[in-house]
């Protein structure tokens, strides 16, 4: 395949993509208007609203909504972290999703918060967006082509249907329902984690919708629970099949395309949940269409405050810088919506992902609690930190004195305090120490890495992100992750053994770079999974030797 001519008619064919994008836009409005006024004249009763619909006994706990949005997803992840803060006040019982949106359900009905989080660093661009006739060079050049051409066009609904005309249009004739990209890479992911098997053995209802296209589009739900693995896989593919981006997936002779597919489909899957006698509802949107149908139920909305990005820049967007950075928006969204309807709650550690009570686990052995230290000015600004002495902000402050108040109030049985000697970790733990009395002492083996020529540059970037899986790297003028290890091990051992001797019983206050170390110590990680951790600041973690 001659590569120049395949660019060359690329370029031309996103050049007539363009000319037509006008007359595109104002079809596309005038049929989402018709859309809109058809949902009134039929008192939502077609899609699902409760218009007619038989009393059912109103259910206890929770559902959870999820919305699709493509490579947007991971966001919802960062939410579910947030709610695991809120299980007091907020017990999810049922889970309902369109889209990547039935992903998130289904990983969320599995129940563990970190084999979700990794499943979506394992969903790259390269493994989702496959295709075998087109290298990876190629795609890339084509990605960045069709972005030029986009900027100029703020409607996300435009860009994507433009997208989709363009992606047709590099098929060569392919016909739509073949899609452009397979799904061989999401299979994979899939036949390789224990969700197919978690979902099907779980107690929880968790509902996927699919858009039906054989006839008039009509919106789909597949109760997931108690299905055979094969099954749901195959109903979490055509949940996410975008038409003409992926192929449509056929279950029992009937097809089906994306459940969220703006024309036809049901992006915020509500009714599903409604109809279960679910009155309580937590719904996720990836972009700001609203929901406001169901006027007996109690909602909490949560939508992004930043724009989660476009069609190419969101929608397909998979890269780990992508994922790491809609993951912390969703929990910081979250939280805020939470925060201000419950008040601060209790950052919940590892140990409290099972069903055990607290009080149960606090006799059971040795142990140490960890956590980082408040924000600063520089986690505001996205800067790596490092050694470098950064101060907390007022939030950050605050945030120290919160947990301070959580530790004086819970089951915490603390006997001291040893913190990094940076100020941000000093100060966090002063804090904590004047609310609760527990004394402090600073710890040299805690202080943060220093990244070298990495300091105070973008957290996100992509070098960063591949060179903190580079072991044996200085960083030019730092400090290698195997020091590191070196240091906090040592300090670790010795905390075990004078645990295991007197019973008592300590708290880190430390760093995100410190945190990787410590969850290192006690679960085996990979580079990748190492790479990726972290916790948020003042979030409290319990490890137990």
């Amino acid at each position: 395949m001659d590569k120049e001519k395949v660019m060359q008619e690329l370029q031309e064919k996103t050049e007539e993509i363009m000319g037509k994008a006008e007359e595109l836009h104002k079809a596309i409005e005038e049929t989402i208007s018709q859309k809109r006024q058809q949902l009134q004249d039929m008192h939502y009763t077609e899609l699902g609203g409760h218009d007619g619909q038989p009393d059912v006994p109103v259910k206890e706990g929770y559902g959870l909504v999820l919305g699709g949005g493509g490579g947007r997803g991971s966001y919802e992840i960062g939410v579910w972290k947030a709610l695991e803060e809120y299980r007091d006040v907020i017990d999810i019982k049922a889970v309902s999703g369109s889209s990547v949106g039935a992903l998130n359900a289904a990983l969320y009905a599995c129940g563990d918060l970190d084999k979700a989080t990794q499943m979506w660093y394992d969903i790259t661009n390269d493994r989702i967006l496959s295709n075998k006739d087109i290298d990876e060079d190629n795609r890339n050049k084509w990605f960045e082509s069709i972005k030029e051409k986009l900027t100029t066009i703020d409607n996300p609904v435009i860009q994507s249907a433009i997208e989709c005309i363009g992606l047709d249009a590099v098929a060569k004739g392919m016909r739509i329902k073949d899609g452009f990209f397979s799904r061989e890479g999401l299979m994979d992911i899939l036949e390789n984690s224990p969700v197919l098997d978690g979902v099907s053995n779980s107690d929880m209802s968790c509902y996927a919708t699919c858009l039906n296209v054989e006839g008039k589009p009509t919106p789909e739900r597949f109760q997931l629970s108690g299905m055979e693995p094969e099954e749901i896989e195959r109903i979490l593919l055509a949940s996410s099949a975008i038409p003409v981006i992926f192929p449509m997936e056929t279950i029992d002779k009937t097809k089906y395309y994306d459940g969220g597919f703006f024309l036809g489909g049901d992006n915020v899957p509500i009714q599903p949940l409604y109809d279960e006698g679910y009155r309580k509802l937590v719904v996720v949107h990836l972009d700001e269409r609203k929901t406001d149908r169901y006027d007996d139920a109690e909602m909490i909305h949560i939508f992004p405050s930043i724009p989660l990005g476009g069609a190419i820049d969101g929608m397909l967007d998979f890269s780990p810088e992508g994922v790491e950075k809609r993951i912390n928006q969703g929990y910081d969204d979250a939280k805020a919506v939470l925060v201000e309807r419950f008040g601060v709650r209790e950052p919940i550690g590892e140990y409290k992902t099972d069903d055990r009570e607290v009080s149960e686990l606090e006799n059971s052995g040795p142990r140490l609690y960890f956590t980082r230290h408040g924000q600063t000015v520089w986690n505001v600004e996205n800067k790596i930190c490092g050694a470098t002495d950064i101060e907390l902000t007022e939030l950050g402050h605050q945030q120290a004195e919160q947990l301070g108040e959580i530790i004086k109030n819970g089951d915490y049985h603390i006997d001291e305090i040893l913190y990094s000697p940076l100020v941000r970790a000093s100060e966090t733990a002063r804090h904590i120490s004047e609310i609760t009395g527990i004394p402090m002492r600073a710890e040299e083996r805690l202080r943060e890495q220093c990244f070298g020529k990495y300091e105070g540059t973008a957290r996100n970037g992509a070098i960063f992100a591949k060179a903190k899986t580079h072991f044996l790297d200085h960083y030019e003028g730092g400090e290698t992750m195997v020091h590191l290890c070196q240091r906090v091990y040592n300090l670790l051992d010795e905390l075990k053994a004078e645990s295991e001797k007197s019973g008592k019983i300590y708290l880190l206050v430390a760093h995100n770079g410190i945190s990787r170390i410590v969850q290192s110590y006690f679960n085996d990680m990979t580079n990748e999974e190492f790479a990726a951790f972290g916790i948020k600041n003042c979030e409290i973690r319990e490890y137990r030797f």
